[in-house]
């Protein structure tokens, strides 16, 4: 469940209809749904309110919330996306995985970072971008929690302008 960032809104995913359901938060009238292949397992709003990302089977999707058209698939998990985290300007997206891989995305292209994935030996349960976007926290099913340098992995892509805020 996630509330849009004027809280006027209500975002529920699951398994029932492989389906986002987007509520009215104040009448509790369902407003639109969004169907899905399969269970959708985490939803993010970005800050602004004009998107809203969903985490499935192996798949993101973004959704404009002016038409709730779905405008771009992100492809790279091999299973289940079961976390995904905006940084605070809305350009970068991590995603965590089943697939026990962490992935960083960029939203101005909807294309991942870098060539490969962030490795771990077990299935990923949550992940988590620092205020400043400079650090993600990844946490696996075996309880291990790790803290990757997103700065550094953006600088080495020639990508670090993605923790800026564009006017």
């Amino acid at each position: 469940v996630r509330y849009s960032p004027d809280s006027s809104q209500l975002a529920t995913g699951g398994d029932k209809d492989d389906a986002v359901k987007i509520w009215d938060a104040k009448t509790g009238k369902l407003l639109n749904t969004l169907k899905h292949d399969s269970i959708v397992y985490c939803l993010a709003w970005t800050s602004d309110g004009k998107k809203l990302i969903s985490g499935s089977y192996s798949l993101i999707r973004i959704f404009d919330t002016a038409t709730w058209k779905q405008i771009a698939i992100l492809k790279g998990h091999a299973w289940c996306v079961s976390a995904i985290s905006l940084s605070p300007n809305n350009r970068l997206l991590a995603s965590a995985s089943y697939d026990n891989t962490a992935r960083l995305w960029n939203l101005d292209t909807n294309l991942q970072v870098g060539l490969l994935p962030l490795q771990h030996e077990n299935d990923l349960r949550s992940a988590a971008l620092s205020q400043d976007g400079k650090v993600l926290l990844t946490a696996c099913k075996n309880k291990n929690a790790y803290a990757w340098d997103v700065y550094a992995i953006l600088k080495k892509a020639g990508l670090e302008d993605l923790l800026l805020t564009v006017p």
